[in-house]
């Protein structure tokens, strides 16, 4: 009996060792979610964005992500900017490990491509949603002609415009993270509406084109069975859409791709929406520290990742979106429309002058004015895109935009016609995957006439 007694008089000393270990565990483990909760109770979570949303699902989350780049690194080596067809089309690591072996070690790259970005809407993040501290030491904009037509409708920078995180902007109050524990502010009552399909995207026929189809929601519904002689429109890169390979996500949603490894984010079709409760895109930098991860091991601590409540894992902020799916021509219309240039939207009046070329030159004029180099890249199409019609675009383009560089005394390369049978590099005739985006990445490595930054010391 008295035995008894004594263990019941000890009890209270073992729970509080019980809890004293637990905590401590929780202590050496902050990724648990246990430790998630615990840190957010405390308010020692990471910081919180709650700006108004600028009008589009995917600037939304790319100027979050970037914000949080800029936290843990401060602002990149290199910016890619540019449409979707930069955002799939550019790796940044590929990129970032070339321009290492030319002996430009360490530099930091992101890829801030936006779905339907036009010049307007570069000239837009680059002049007023970025601060000139926030802006790189380089900008490569990879895109293509599409994005400087000013005869087209751009449904992506009036969508900005009309949103309530511009009205925000115009009064002076940039998007920034706000301290842990803040209180996010409520949401406007506002419809996202992200860029339509272009409006005139229709097989020929006797009838004229159809007006345009504005979609309700920026995650519309992708049609089981569309209107006859009207292709599926892929909401995501506004174009005819490419199906999901086994085991992706639908292409129908505002989503891309940001992976708890790297690695296999470039070796699978899988694509994820970011979650930022629980972040953790996983190793950015290849080498020691990847390899250490890959093994198992513990990466070395870093004081500016633990300030903003981020694993040591939580560094591949590139921006990027691989996409698996390759282009064959074979089977691809056999299941969607082939669209020639003068129904294509991206194409409706097409004018190299206009509110895209001021667009441009307000671009050109803020990196004069920051002293950042200018890099613009005509990203890779395929044969099958090019048509007479689209061809003959992209000739006026090239002209136009060689002699704009030397008067401007920005950089220009044309690729646009590097792997015209290299479908393989493609998900669709003008949009790259990521084998595509890892030839890019390459091939842009391989110049050395570009003015990369050089390694700060």
């Amino acid at each position: 009996m008295n035995r008894w007694i004594f263990c019941l008089a000890l009890l209270p000393a073992w729970i509080a060792v019980i809890k004293l270990a637990g905590a401590q565990l929780l202590e050496l483990q902050p990724n648990t979610p246990a430790a998630g909760a615990r840190q957010a109770s405390e308010g020692a979570g990471a910081p919180i964005f709650s700006y108004p949303t600028l009008g589009s699902t995917l600037l939304d989350k790319q100027l979050e992500l970037y914000l949080r780049y800029l936290e843990v690194y401060g602002p990149p080596d290199i910016l890619i900017v540019g449409s979707s067809r930069s955002l799939q089309g550019v790796d940044p690591v590929i990129l970032r490990d070339g321009l290492a072996s030319n002996g430009y070690a360490d530099l930091k790259i992101f890829n801030f491509g936006i779905n339907g970005a036009t010049a307007q809407v570069i000239d837009l993040l680059l002049r007023e949603i970025l601060t000139p501290e926030q802006l790189p030491r380089m900008i490569v904009w990879a895109d293509g002609v599409r994005a400087f037509n000013s005869g087209r409708a751009d449904r992506t920078y009036k969508a900005i415009v009309a949103s309530p995180g511009y009205q925000r902007l115009s009064g002076g109050i940039r998007p920034a993270l706000q301290p842990p524990g803040s209180r996010p502010e409520p949401a406007a009552p506002a419809t996202l509406v992200e860029p339509a399909a272009p409006a005139t995207l229709v097989e020929p026929g006797p009838a004229a084109p159809p007006e345009p189809a504005v979609p309700a929601s920026p995650e519309p519904a992708v049609p089981a069975s569309p209107e006859p002689g009207r292709p599926i429109i892929d909401p995501i890169n506004f174009r005819p859409q490419v199906p999901a390979a086994p085991g992706n996500s639908a292409t129908g949603t505002a989503r891309f791709s940001l992976v708890a490894n790297y690695q296999q984010a470039r070796d699978s079709a899988t694509s994820f929406p970011i979650d930022f409760s629980s972040f953790s895109p996983g190793p950015f930098f290849r080498g020691s520290l990847a390899e250490r991860i890959a093994a198992g091991g513990q990466p070395d601590p870093k004081p500016a990742a633990a300030k903003i409540g981020l694993s040591e894992r939580d560094v591949a902020l590139t921006g990027f979106n691989p996409i698996s799916t390759r282009f064959n021509p074979a089977t691809y219309y056999d299941r969607f429309p082939r669209v020639p240039g003068e129904y294509d939207g991206d194409y409706a009046s097409f004018s190299l002058e206009g509110e895209q070329s001021v667009a441009l030159l307000s671009v050109v004029d803020v990196a004069k004015s920051q002293n950042i180099p200018l890099v613009v890249v005509n990203l890779p199409l395929t044969k099958e895109y090019l048509d007479p019609l689209r061809l003959q675009c992209e000739r006026e383009f090239q002209d136009r935009m060689q002699r704009l560089a030397q008067q401007e005394g920005f950089i220009f390369r044309d690729l646009s016609g590097r792997w015209l049978s290299q479908n393989d590099y493609f998900a669709d005739p003008s949009h790259l995957n990521r084998f595509g985006a890892e030839a890019v990445a390459k091939q842009l490595a391989q110049d050395r006439t570009l003015p990369w930054p050089t390694p700060k010391r």
